[in-house]
């Protein structure tokens, strides 16, 4: 017998009302001022990312989010799908561009001519990213806009999410608000963790509230009554109450997980650094073009990183420390134009020396404790530069005219004794006395002065230095340099025959041949080397022949960015040349390698920049230098095993990557969820590559897969469930069958994109 059920009794009027369903206006508003608070709120926390803080910059980002937000609603009139949709796409190109240009990008890099440096530029800025101090308080433009575009791209997106229009299928019911909810959790929470607000607690209280109130607006408006209103409310306030005594439990000392770390490492791996120290062996490291500094100038000079003013007898080094506060040259005030201010950017460089020019008398603006190196030069006194660094430079950059340095003299000050010098070691010729083997020093008589060259062996007596020097392994040399210095009339003079006599002969190479006494064999035998060998050569035979000269080691001027008024160095932009001291001028930069260089580095100088050929002091061609061919060992390292401890946006930004993959894979089930069986079927066929025909039906894609059973059994239980009401569910070992029939024969790349169109679980009714 057979029975009927009855239908539900109707409600008892003496009971609770049902719950009256929300008005969708009062949602939509509710929904929409969550929104926008969120925005500015998220706007103004992110620009204390940057130094100083302009909330004007904040609110303008936000407006125009919201503004996007109120264009994109406006949309839903348009009853035409397709024109609704242009119409959107249309807002939110408009909506980035303003986005940008609040942030501070100018308008000319949006237009399509000046992609490519806006790509450039961001580029830049994304690059200095992981080892940035939060605040960032640099002078790079490009880094600080490209923060602060972070903000606005993140304002944009969360505005379309939330109110870009639905396509025809769905036109008409509104978007889940929680896309637009993760991205702007994005938008506060990455410059939260990078700088805790004054009064964490109650910022992130506030952020709590807002969002409940964008998430849960339609169960708010739909609350009837005072209690159920209070019960809310009471919640609510239970929940923060409740975070605001476990958060201090939970910000540890140590992070739950160190991303900045993880990020600081595979950052530091695209970083250089350089040896500066002279070593004659052949070159051998990886040389990618790697662009190191951008240097803002008035003019090209070489960049210098370090001054090598010892000669150790085989090489020049770095030498002992000296006075750190030592002032090596004149600086004139007559010559104003030999005076500069840099600002230079750190890229994919890690340093312990700062990069400047000639004579660097301070270093300001700096993202590290500077410290004098002597010689005009300066070190960190903490952690190296790191990618990203800016600061300025005070430096004197003499560049005199031929005559100026004619009209030089001899008169040489104290000061510069110690660059009239060298060791000789028994290893070279050097007197076998002492303890160890140490070496004599050997101090040479300066250009123009009847004093004889002496030295000072180790047991403390002085000796004839130049017998000693006829003795030594540098005989050769020492003849050589005494018959220039004879021959010229003036140090200028010596300079120009000192050059000419490097450069004679010699072939440029990065395979030097190895000898124990590299610079001897270089002038007189091998004749073959690359910037050491030259500069390192030359500054010898000056010293011999009395006039002060040392090593100079760093980067030469570059390629030059008229557009951003910035010299742009590169790893084979590194370089070692000769600085000579003239009286009343001081340390004048002299370039021997000549402009052969392989095929495969940057257009070489020709090192003809002696006074004679052309102005003194300068690069033949300021825009193309040496060629890195010629620099100094370069290697990549590794990263500290903790990262870089300073406030970086690259390690929020790996937070918020999750949060992103969050969200992808949030609508990867709704999406998935409302896929039936068949359509499921239908869509793993196109992913895979084979799309169905529109002959292609169950019975024939059934038919098909004969040779596979279980795939087969697949395809019949999805057709006779779609035709015959059949309620039996595929197995998971059928599913795994009809996957590897589709990645069948496409390789490894069509077996990965089977588990894309089909992953292992079974299929929705």
């Amino acid at each position: 017998m057979s029975t009927v059920l009855a239908p539900p009794s109707a409600p008892r009027t003496d009971r609770a009302r049902a719950p009256r369903p929300p008005d969708s206006g009062v949602v939509d508003a509710l929904r929409f001022a969550a929104f926008a608070a969120l925005v500015v709120y998220g706007c103004t926390h992110w620009v204390r990312q940057v130094a100083p803080t302009s909330q004007n910059v904040a609110l303008q980002m936000a407006a125009a989010a919201v503004a996007l937000a109120l264009a994109l609603r406006a949309t839903r009139t348009i009853v035409a799908p397709r024109a609704r949709l242009a119409a959107a796409g249309a807002l939110v190109a408009v909506g980035v561009v303003i986005a940008l240009t609040a942030a501070g990008i100018p308008l000319r890099f949006v237009g399509w001519r000046n992609w490519a440096e806006l790509a450039t530029g961001i580029g830049e800025g994304i690059v200095a990213l992981p080892n940035l101090n939060v605040p960032y308080r640099g002078l790079d433009e490009w880094v600080r806009w490209t923060v602060l575009s972070g903000a606005a791209l993140l304002a944009v997106l969360a505005a379309a999410l939330a109110y870009a229009p639905r396509g025809a299928r769905h036109a008409g019911r509104p978007r889940s608000p929680v896309p637009a909810a993760l991205v702007l959790t994005l938008l506060y929470g990455i410059p939260v963790v990078e700088r805790n607000p004054e009064s964490p607690l109650v910022s992130g209280a506030g952020f709590a509230v807002l969002l409940a109130l964008l998430l849960g607006a339609d169960r708010l408006a739909g609350v009837a009554g005072a209690r159920p209103r209070l019960i809310v409310a009471g919640a609510t306030a239970g929940a923060l109450g409740i975070s605001a005594l476990l958060a201090p439990q939970l910000d540890g000392g140590g992070p739950w997980l160190d991303y900045r770390g993880l990020a600081g490492d595979l950052a530091e791996r695209n970083q250089a650094a350089f040896n500066w120290n002279h070593s004659y062996s052949p070159l051998r490291w990886p040389r990618d073009g790697r662009e190191v500094l951008r240097v803002r100038a008035e003019k090209p000079a070489y960049w210098k990183a370090a001054v090598l003013r010892r000669f150790d007898g085989v090489r020049w080094t770095r030498g002992e420390a000296e006075d750190p506060l030592r002032v090596d040259t004149p600086r004139p005030a007559s010559e104003p134009g030999w005076y500069e201010e840099l600002e230079v950017t750190v890229r994919s460089l890690r340093s312990e020396e700062y990069l400047t020019a000639g004579f660097a008398s301070g270093i300001t603006e700096v993202p590290r404790p500077a410290q004098p190196a002597g010689s005009g030069t300066w070190r960190t006194s903490g952690r190296p530069l790191r990618p990203g660094d800016t600061y300025t430079a005070s430096v004197y950059v003499p560049r005199p005219t031929p005559v100026q340095l004619g009209r030089a003299g001899t008169t040489f000050p104290d000061y510069t004794d110690a660059d009239l010098t060298m060791e000789l070691p028994p290893a070279v010729g050097g007197p076998a006395v002492g303890n160890g083997g140490a070496a004599a020093t050997v101090m040479f008589a300066a250009f123009g002065s009847s004093l004889p060259t002496v030295a000072a062996v180790p047991e403390g007596g002085v000796v004839d230095g130049a017998a000693l020097m006829e003795a030594s392994a540098y005989g050769r040399t020492w003849a050589t340099a005494q018959a220039l210095r004879a021959a010229a009339d003036s140090p200028l003079d010596l300079v120009r025959r000192a050059r000419l006599r490097v450069q004679d002969g010699s072939r440029y190479t990065e395979e030097p041949a190895q000898r124990p006494v590299p610079l001897d064999a270089f002038l007189f035998d091998t004749r073959e080397g690359y910037c050491q060998q030259f500069s390192g050569a030359m500054a010898l035979l000056l010293r011999m022949a009395g006039l002060p000269a040392r090593v100079a080691s760093g980067f030469s001027p570059g390629s030059l960015d008229s557009d951003r008024g910035q010299y742009i160095v590169r790893d084979l932009d590194a370089h070692s040349w000769v600085e000579a001291f003239f009286p009343d001028i001081g340390w004048v930069t002299f370039d021997p390698t000549p402009t052969i260089a392989p095929a495969s580095a940057q257009e070489a100088g020709d090192g003809a920049n002696t006074p004679g050929d052309t102005e003194a002091g300068a690069p033949s061609r300021g825009d193309t230098p040496e060629s890195a061919a010629a620099a100094p060992e370069v290697s990549p390292i590794a990263a500290p095993a903790g990262g870089d401890p300073g406030a970086s946006p690259w390690g929020a930004l790996a937070l918020g990557g999750l949060l992103v993959a969050a969200l992808g894979a949030w609508l990867a089930l709704r999406s998935r969820r409302r896929l039936s069986a068949v359509e499921e079927l239908d869509r793993a066929l196109a992913r895979s590559g084979r799309p169905a025909g529109s002959g292609l039906t169950l019975k024939t894609l059934e038919r098909s897969l004969a040779g596979s059973p279980a795939a087969q059994s697949y395809v019949r239980k999805l057709r006779l469930a779609r035709y015959a009401g059949a309620a039996e569910v595929p197995t998971g070992r059928e599913r795994a069958a009809l996957r590897t029939e589709l990645g069948a024969g496409l390789g490894v790349a069509g077996r990965l994109r089977a588990w894309w169109a089909l992953p292992p679980r079974r299929a929705a009714g």
